[in-house]
């Protein structure tokens, strides 16, 4: 089981080191680049970016551990279910804050005469908003998967 983990893993990794990299060099990067255009709401979308990006990680982590039980033959357990409950917030939270930051991308992309800014605030939303449904079905499928486990377990 290892084995076919392993590229799910690195990818995590990969998009982890991604993200980092977004919060320490580019947010900041953001922040100073429109100070001009939005004037003090500036740190506010970078407090959001960075919020944004904590969410995402714990998303990651929470996904590794995912596959980490999955390898350990445990994936129908309790914390699994956790674990997808925490990947389903951290989604929720992340298309709020974007949902929050919309008049502000709205007046960025104007001011700077850009619509693509807007066109990816869009986009990021509703795939975080994809994301948290399907967390939260397979949450569902989890949960019902533990109880038949358990169920089956107590049948003689």
């Amino acid at each position: 089981m290892k084995r076919e983990t392993l590229l799910l893993k690195l990818a995590l990794a990969v998009i982890g080191l991604v993200v980092i990299g977004l919060g320490l060099v580019v947010v900041p990067f953001l922040v100073d680049g429109t100070m001009h255009i939005l004037h003090g709401f500036s740190f506010v979308m970078g407090g959001g970016l960075l919020v944004t990006c904590g969410c995402v990680l714990n998303a990651i982590g929470q996904a590794y551990m995912l596959l980490r039980r999955v390898d350990q033959n445990t994936a129908f357990s309790p914390q699994s279910i956790i674990a997808f409950k925490r990947i389903k917030w951290s989604a929720y939270l992340v298309a709020i804050v974007f949902l929050a930051m919309l008049p502000l991308a709205y007046w960025w992309a104007n001011a700077a005469d850009a619509p693509g800014i807007l066109l990816l605030s869009c986009i990021i939303l509703a795939v975080a908003m994809t994301i948290g449904i399907f967390a939260s079905i397979l949450q569902k499928l989890v949960t019902n998967a533990f109880a038949f486990k358990t169920e089956n377990e107590l049948t003689i």
